[in-house]
């Protein structure tokens, strides 16, 4: 919007579970829904998508997750989100 001053948007920290795929030299990002366990972790599960000319995962996506690059697996699991779901930012609410 114009005379808007910019602000990024906010990013939650989830654990990550599907498909890591190949290591490579650029960040990848995946459609995601996300869930809360009972201990209170937020869980990223992939959705099944066949890359950017499958818009269908991305309608039901509560958010994109950015996997790291030149990492073969995560290490710690964890990975940054972009919630793009009105359902997801109750998540990143507090």
């Amino acid at each position: 919007r114009v005379g808007l001053p910019f602000a990024p948007r906010r990013q939650l920290r989830a654990w990550y579970d599907g498909e890591w795929g190949r290591p490579g030299p650029l960040r990848r990002f995946r459609p995601v829904t996300l869930d809360t366990e009972a201990d209170g972790r937020l869980i990223a599960s992939a959705l099944d998508w066949q890359g950017s000319g499958d818009p269908f995962p991305l309608a039901r996506a509560d958010g994109i997750a950015a996997l790291p690059e030149n990492e073969p697996a995560p290490t710690s699991g964890l990975v940054d989100v972009v919630p793009v779901s009105e359902s997801a930012l109750v998540w990143g609410a507090s």
